[in-house]
């Protein structure tokens, strides 16, 4: 079984390691907006525009990667015996061809995709097709959610 806790810091560290990166990006993209070599000497010369908006778009993403481990680091773990899927579930789908995929329904980041006691741990949001579809589902239900412009479907193999 797999310890949620060890799994929630692992989610941490990966949002760490995304921040620190997203800031470098942006402090490169700052720096080259402002470096007076990159001054635009006509109307057609638009290196220091283009990283100026390159430089605001990692600042974006920084607020969002804080925003989701602010949301982990205060994210109540739900008990391992609850009944129904909910935010903090860590839940094992078996699709129609018997592969297997394990989720997690976090409170925000979700696409991102975890690499966790040899196992990837999609983290997902009850926001998307999928968690909707998956909302208070329990053990055994059969859910279907429209992904990327077709139908998919799974049985719910565990929750925890």
């Amino acid at each position: 079984m797999i310890d949620k806790n060890l799994l929630i810091l692992q989610i941490i560290a990966d949002l760490n390691a995304a921040i620190q990166t997203a800031l470098a990006a942006a402090d490169d993209a700052r720096a080259t907006a402002t470096n007076k070599e990159n001054v635009a000497e006509n109307r057609y010369d638009t290196l220091g525009l283009e990283a100026a908006y390159l430089a605001h778009g990692q600042s974006e993403r920084v607020m969002q990667l804080n925003a989701a481990l602010e949301a982990f680091q205060n994210l109540k773990i739900v008990p391992d015996n609850h009944p129904v899927v909910m935010t903090g579930s860590l839940v094992t789908l078996l699709d129609n061809s018997n592969a297997q995929r394990v989720v997690f329904i976090g409170p925000s980041a979700g696409g991102r995709v975890i690499d966790f006691e040899s196992k990837q741990i999609t983290i997902i949001t009850q926001q998307s097709p999928l968690g909707a579809a998956l909302a208070d589902a329990a053990c055994e239900d059969e859910i279907s959610a429209k992904i990327a412009g077709k139908m998919v479907s799974y049985t719910i193999t565990s929750i925890c």
